[in-house]
């Protein structure tokens, strides 16, 4: 996959997530434009939401579904985290931690460590220790399972469009995003660039 599909495909993917969490926020007689961007703690104001719908299922669907909730959870977290170590190779556990939307990251790294997809280590550097995660060699598999996927979806989404045209959808996500990659042109710089000043 090339450099543009990767960063076309992450930022179709951030883009879809600020739609899904922007429109939950959204209230009544709000625009989009005035709701907050999305943050940490809308994963656990979902969650909330959805404890609570739960809570009116009888029991046995309650049980059922808080475990399917808690599996979707957690695969979500685990594909998170071996991309994030895949991309990085290594990053302190702090960092993960502080980047991860798994409300209970602790215990998400714990399972991976026992299914032998990432190891903790400590590395210590000017006298100062740092809990460090890096992928295994199961990790690094799953990953490039990852990879080939992304690049199947991202062949099927853009396949037909040329170089040049997914750049200016990647800058496109970015603008709607609030993120442009470069300050747009005043029309007095475009006439003074071409000379017509």
């Amino acid at each position: 996959m090339s450099t543009v599909d990767k960063k076309l495909m992450g930022q179709m993917l951030r883009f879809a997530k600020t739609v899904v969490i922007t429109s939950a926020n959204a209230k009544e007689g709000t625009s989009v434009s005035d709701c907050e961007k999305p943050g940490k703690r809308d994963a656990q104001y979902l969650r909330a939401i959805m404890e609570r719908g739960l809570r009116t299922l009888p029991l046995e669907q309650r049980v059922l579904s808080e475990a399917a909730f808690d599996k979707r959870a957690f695969d979500l977290g685990k594909v998170f985290v071996i991309r994030q170590l895949g991309i990085w190779e290594m990053m302190s556990y702090e960092t993960l931690r502080r980047d991860s939307e798994y409300v209970a990251f602790p215990e998400l790294l714990d399972g991976m460590e026992k299914e032998g997809l990432v190891k903790r280590v400590v590395d210590t550097v000017d006298g100062k220790d740092n809990d460090v995660v890096m992928l295994t060699e199961a990790g690094k598999q799953m990953f490039s399972e990852q990879e080939e996927a992304l690049e199947k979806r991202a062949e099927e989404l853009f396949g037909n469009l040329t170089e040049g045209e997914k750049m200016q959808l990647y800058l496109l996500l970015r603008k709607v995003q609030g993120t442009p990659a470069y300050e747009p042109e005043s029309p007095s710089d475009v006439r003074k660039r071409a000379g017509i000043a």
